[in-house]
């Protein structure tokens, strides 16, 4: 999967709750551009690190260590682990959660009550369907889909610009790769290899 180099700065959140309030955002004082909006009903921990324009939104909880890139929007009810990271520009819908050491790239989505497990990867651009699960230790690379009620199981890899299906299951080990298409409801068994710019189910 490309490594997506972002520099960005971040404070931690036992900083910016003393920073003054403006329209319901934290401005840093030192710097009037870098601004968070953290909502009074979400549970972020201190130690939790946050960019510029992120947005936490109500009933939200976010574990220590976390990071929150720029502009990134965590939905609410959604719960981010210890230790994860959230990109600049992702959004993670009501109710989904994102496991502790989990990544998800910049521009990624996770929607409304998908789970993204522990030490699990989605790319930049990657979109992760409602209710769908990517389990932990599985890669989804960049720009990828997995659709609807998907399940891409442990230990799996969902390659860049691949599509899953709704409903359809990557089995543990299993590999789709590079623009390849799973369509909906159907399963790629575990251990087997999909190539480049194959259709399963065609």
């Amino acid at each position: 999967m490309e490594t997506k180099t972002e520099t960005i700065e971040y404070y931690r959140y036992d900083e910016i709750r003393s920073w003054p309030m403006f329209d319901g955002w934290f401005v840093n004082p030192d710097d009037r551009n870098f601004r968070v909006s953290i909502a009074p009903e979400a549970r972020v921990r201190s130690s939790v690190l946050l960019g510029s324009g992120a947005m936490i939104e109500d009933d939200a909880v976010i574990e220590d260590d976390a990071v929150i890139g720029d502009d990134a929007v965590i939905g609410s009810d959604v719960v981010v682990g210890a230790g994860a990271v959230i990109g600049s520009d992702a959004v993670i819908g009501h109710g989904a959660k994102v496991g502790a050491e989990a990544k998800v790239g910049s521009v990624a989505v996770v929607s409304t009550w998908a789970r993204v497990e522990g030490g699990a990867m989605i790319g930049h651009g990657a979109i992760i369907g409602f209710v769908s699960v990517v389990e932990a230790g599985a890669v989804v690379e960049d720009g990828a889909v997995v659709g609807a009620g998907a399940r891409v199981e442990g230990g799996a890899v969902v390659g860049s610009d691949a599509v899953v299906g709704a409903g359809a299951t990557v089995e543990d080990g299993a590999v789709v790769g590079f623009d390849a298409v799973v369509k909906a409801g159907l399963a790629v068994e575990a251990g087997v290899v999909v190539e480049s710019g194959a259709v399963v189910g065609a």
